[in-house]
């Protein structure tokens, strides 16, 4: 039979595919050698010639309803059944390519894109007729290149092109962790075949970020450098980053790209740093506790002094009549201080009173000795003439 039958995809890998029918039969088909692989919770079509013995259907089948009616108790029991915790595969992780246009690929833990989202208009143009579903990360991120350089995206006329992927592990403790560096060099090797010049970086953030990104319509790479833009001023909106590159909103604005890059790694760096230094001391607070050996106070109060200093002070209270005796004390401690000012004042002009008298009077001394001098001088010099005038009256005598 080549009648071809429609199943909803509910568990797929790289050889086979786990279809739920319209009729409510749960059937494993077989998925071609080449050709994309269906995506959980897409719609697939299938030949009878792919189904493989009907005794393994039949196992098939009955295996995938206990497991469905186990999985229905067991989130019906933790938490409300829903469909998206039924049809929607668990990422690992993302990776959100900004040319612009922007995609977000949703990646497994054996880094295979799961899911392939764009994230504005111009993305939604590369990713269409190219499917992504299925291809390991390179091969994936490599065709999508392809296709943004096809389409004209990234060409040899343009000199400032950026390219920024943004790594997003779901979880703090990732199973896997992608490699940046290999993923820039896959990229500049498109580029270098393709005879064009770009920048390519990459910065890693995480979930929180992505998810207020999402909220704002916006890519997570290109939510990174608007925070930073809005830190240094620049005038600068999420519906411009939305149509256009990063680089032009960027530059649009007054701002520069690289630099706006630069603080975003120096800041990925600084919170690296806090998250190893909070293991460790959880790390460290987990060992003493498992040996037995309670926390040091001195070490509880070095974790944080500055909280401890302000707790401190939060809770020091003190009734209406402390607070009144307080106020009076400082209040005649000024008074009394106030007085003590004046007293040393008034003592230092009668001082300086005194002084000038004292200056006065030797002043007065002073003149009266040099007047005394200069009657003496005068006497003297009056004897003086009248010796000679009598000399001189002799002489006439005699003569």
């Amino acid at each position: 039979m080549t009648e071809e039958k429609k199943g909803l995809v509910v568990d797929v890998d790289i050889k086979k595919a786990i279809l739920l029918t319209s009729s409510g039969e749960f059937i494993s088909v077989k998925l071609p050698n080449k050709g994309p692989i269906p995506s959980i919770g897409e719609e697939y079509s299938f030949k009878y010639s792919d189904i493989p013995s009907s005794s393994y259907n039949k196992f098939v089948k009955y295996a995938a309803l206990v497991a469905i009616f186990l999985v229905c108790f067991v989130l019906t029991s933790v938490k409300p059944l829903t469909t998206e915790s039924l049809i929607l595969p668990q990422m690992e992780s993302y990776l959100i390519v900004d040319i612009n246009p922007s995609v977000e690929l949703g990646l497994d833990k054996n880094e295979y894109v799961r899911t392939a989202t764009a994230l504005n208009k111009d993305g939604e143009h590369v990713l269409q007729n190219n499917d992504l579903i299925g291809k390991p990360l390179k091969v994936a991120l490599k065709q999508l290149i392809d296709k943004a350089i096809e389409l004209g995206y990234l060409n040899t006329e343009v000199e400032s092109q950026n390219i920024l992927l943004t790594y997003v592990p779901t979880k703090a403790e990732a199973s896997t962790k992608v490699d940046s560096s290999e993923l820039v060099e896959e990229v500049e090797k498109s580029l270098v075949e393709k005879n064009i010049t770009a920048n390519v970086d990459t910065i890693t953030t995480d979930e929180n970020v992505r998810k207020e990104a999402n909220d704002l319509g916006i890519s997570t790479g290109k939510y990174v450098i608007f925070r930073k833009a809005l830190e240094n001023g620049l005038d600068i909106t999420p519906e411009e980053l939305q149509v256009e590159s990063l680089g032009k909103a960027v530059k649009k604005s007054g701002g520069d790209l690289r630099q706006l890059l630069k603080q975003a790694k120096k800041e990925q760096v600084t919170q690296r740093k806090k998250e190893k230094i909070a293991e460790k001391l959880k790390e460290k607070i987990e060992k003493e506790k498992a040996i037995g050996f309670k926390i040091n106070k001195d070490f509880r109060d070095n974790i944080d002094i500055k909280t401890k200093v302000v707790n401190n002070i939060d809770n020091l209270k003190f009734d209406n009549n402390q607070k009144d005796r307080l106020e009076t004390s400082r209040t005649e401690k000024k008074k009394q201080s106030n007085e003590q000012k004046n007293k040393n004042n008034k003592t230092k002009k009668k001082s300086n009173k005194a002084k000038d008298t004292s200056y006065k009077a030797d002043d007065k001394n002073i003149k009266a000795r040099s007047k005394s001098k200069a009657n003496k001088k005068s006497v003297k010099a009056r004897i003086k003439n009248t010796n000679t005038t009598n000399k001189s009256i002799k002489i006439i005598r005699n003569k």
